[in-house]
């Protein structure tokens, strides 16, 4: 427990008792003194009166004395107090700092682990890039969009973009195959991020971001307008600027880079 040494070993002022006892001697003094002088002696039980008074002055003096040290000891004890109450608080602060501490601790393990399933989803991706040519993992994405979807995409209409994009990555076969899956897990990923606001939520974000690949980002730019994704996947896209190091020059047409507000490649809105 801490100690104020100050304020604890702070002397009795002991004036007052000092004061008190010299006045009872004096008056005794002069009690027994000034009938010598004036040859006017009392008699022996008048002798025995001014002890007495005596013994009750010194008496007065013994509760002052007692007073002081109540005082004293109630000054230890108040000190003590505010002390404990010190304590208990940096104890509390302390558990609270642990108990934020778990809870990071445990967000931390399942988003590592739910990281490490997708990331492991996506080596198990195979597409075909030839009759003897076979792809794998992340390098998918770029044989998907570039075989599969890029070409058909140059034609979307802005006004019908939804409709048109469904049909072309329903017709690719990719909304049956691992590709579906893989974005919907991702999606889960961010709302679990986004669920735990006591986290830096666009730290996490930005992780899962920058392991994307450029023709990843590009397949997630359509596939988050179709029909086939997750309701609220556009808007965790603009919370968290997932398209951040997006190559627009990549997109089936430059125009389509409106379909998405500018905080979703990580730039700031000159409309807000």
């Amino acid at each position: 427990m801490p100690n104020n040494t100050e304020s604890i070993t702070k002397p009795i002022n002991w004036t007052p008792l000092v004061v008190t006892c010299g006045l009872v001697l004096l008056l005794w003094g002069l009690n027994w003194f000034l009938p010598q002088v004036n040859n006017t002696a009392g008699t022996t039980g008048d002798m025995f009166g001014v002890v007495n008074s005596l013994f009750s002055a010194f008496a007065f003096v013994g509760i002052i004395f007692a007073i002081l040290l109540q005082m004293r000891e109630l000054e230890y004890q108040r000190q003590e107090l505010i002390d404990t109450r010190k304590e208990l608080k940096g104890q509390k602060e302390q558990l609270a700092l642990q108990a934020e501490t778990q809870k990071i601790q445990q967000f931390e393990s399942t988003f590592f682990q739910m990281l490490s399933l997708h990331n492991e989803r996506a080596t198990q991706l195979k597409v075909n890039a030839g009759r003897t040519n076979e792809k794998t993992g992340q390098v998918c994405f770029e044989t998907i969009y570039k075989q599969s979807l890029y070409t058909p995409l140059k034609k979307i209409n802005a006004k019908n973009r939804i409709e048109e994009i469904d049909v072309h990555l329903n017709s690719s076969g990719y909304t049956t195959g691992a590709v579906m899956p893989y974005f919907r897990e991702l999606y889960r990923i961010i709302e679990f991020i986004d669920n735990h606001d006591t986290v830096d939520q666009h730290f996490y974000t930005n992780l899962i971001c920058d392991t994307m690949s450029v023709h990843e980002k590009l397949i997630l730019f359509y596939f988050a307008l179709s029909s086939f994704t997750q309701e609220g996947f556009q808007n965790y896209i603009h919370k968290y600027g997932l398209l951040r190091g997006l190559s627009i020059s990549g997109l089936g047409d430059l125009s389509h880079e409106e379909f998405y507000h500018q905080n979703a490649y990580g730039r700031q809105d000159e409309n807000e």
